[in-house]
């Protein structure tokens, strides 16, 4: 029997579902199939959340994982990193 693959939402309800609310998370997922690259400026906007401790993130490069981790990794409690294949060196995240 071939049953359909769940999406990235409906994991992410089940991690979110035993934080306090969903004020806590930003979500800096790309949509679409190939997902595409995500940018410093864009990686920026976390500034706008300072109370979130969870962020999901896609369309990491290594220059950017590093720029996100020194500036914001501080920040967060769970980190979900999501078609990320250009990373290869997590060494930055210790």
């Amino acid at each position: 029997m071939v049953t359909a693959m769940k999406n990235l939402d409906y994991y992410l309800e089940r991690i979110l579902s035993k934080a306090p609310g969903r004020s806590t998370y930003v979500s800096l997922i790309q949509r679409g199939v190939s997902g595409g690259r995500i940018a410093k400026d864009e990686i920026d906007v976390i500034r706008e959340f300072p109370n979130a401790t969870e962020i999901g993130i896609s369309g990491l490069t290594q220059d950017t994982f590093e720029y996100f981790v020194e500036n914001y990794g501080h920040q967060f409690q769970a980190i979900i990193f999501w078609k990320c294949p250009l990373v290869g060196n997590l060494k930055a995240i210790e």
